[in-house]
């Protein structure tokens, strides 16, 4: 979707709707006048979005997020072979990539909104909901029974689908609110550098949480 925009020598040029609201916001830090320079210069209508890297990491962990929700319609009180897996690849993605996102995310996403918003509790919802994440994949632990275990009671069936379901919606939420209300204020206020360093940091925080995770 393009528009116009007239200049002062009357002429008009063609800009993308995105453009014309950078422009229009009056965000202008070095960084992001340098980046709606080059898109005059080269008549590019789309700025890639400076967080893209993460909206594209959430994408790659949306199919598995949707797992939890699977995991959750298997539970019965008659265990399957296909229930067992299910809980076991949902409990696996928490400890082994989903919680090392969240641990990069304290370490080097939310202080760098915290700055730009200027406010110090900015995302401490956001850390809260780590924080339950955690706590439910702890309790998903003590939860989850031995393969060569087929049955289980009802309260055991109804614990474990309110955790699964649980985490479930917890996290498509916060996923939600991440992408729709902290990540364009991100898009708007951090030049490509800061953006880079930022991401680079991510990287390091989740990798040495990897690192430390029980072999």
């Amino acid at each position: 979707m393009t528009r116009e925009i007239r200049c002062n020598s009357s002429q008009s040029l063609p800009f993308s709707l995105e453009l014309k609201e950078i422009i229009e916001s009056k965000v202008y830090t070095p960084g992001r006048m340098y980046d709606i320079l080059i898109m005059i210069l080269t008549g590019e209508k789309h700025m890639p979005s400076l967080t893209e890297p993460l909206r594209d990491e959430h994408k790659e962990l949306y199919p598995q997020v949707e797992m939890l929700r699977l995991a959750g319609d298997a539970v019965y009180e008659s265990l399957t072979t296909s229930a067992h897996n299910k809980i076991e690849e949902a409990y696996y993605f928490l400890t082994h990539q989903l919680i090392p996102h969240a641990q990069a995310e304290d370490h080097a996403l939310y202080p760098v909104i915290q700055k730009v918003m200027g406010a110090p509790q900015a995302t401490a919802t956001m850390s809260r909901d780590h924080v339950e994440v955690g706590r439910l994949t702890e309790e998903l632990g003590t939860l989850r029974v031995h393969r060569s275990q087929l049955s289980i009671t009802t309260l055991q069936a109804q614990a474990l689908r309110r955790v699964l379901y649980g985490l479930y919606a917890l996290v498509k939420l916060h996923f939600a609110k991440e992408e729709e209300i902290y990540l364009p204020l991100l898009d708007a206020k951090l030049s490509k550098a800061e953006a880079h360093e930022m991401f680079e940091k991510m990287e390091a925080a989740a990798h040495e949480a990897k690192a430390h995770l029980p072999g």
